[in-house]
């Protein structure tokens, strides 16, 4: 799925979207459910631990223009990913029922 869309890869930067890829930053809900550390990690916001259903386990299924994912992937795989300096994730959709992706 060709594009020139952006996307925020950190707090203050974002880039060009690789073709079928998304940011993760944007996946991980920062100052929600999720937090940046003092060190620049980013895990679950303890002030919401026990309030909402949010885990290391929460499913996500992240899209591009609006046709999602065929896989999920959990909140904690997407922090660990990002923790380790990945900044994209490869999102495969289903086809359209015109025949395009």
């Amino acid at each position: 799925m060709a594009n020139n869309a952006k996307e925020q890869i950190t707090s203050c930067q974002w880039a060009k979207r690789p073709d079928n890829h998304r940011a993760i930053y944007p996946l991980l809900r920062v100052g929600a459910g999720t937090i940046r550390t003092n060190g620049g990690s980013i895990e679950i916001n303890p002030a919401v631990e026990g309030l909402w259903a949010v885990d290391r386990d929460t499913q996500i299924r992240p899209g591009i223009k609006g046709q999602v994912a065929i896989d999920t992937v959990s909140l904690g795989e997407l922090m660990d990913k990002w923790n380790a300096g990945e900044r994209w994730i490869r999102v495969v959709v289903q086809p359209d029922m015109f025949g395009g992706v």
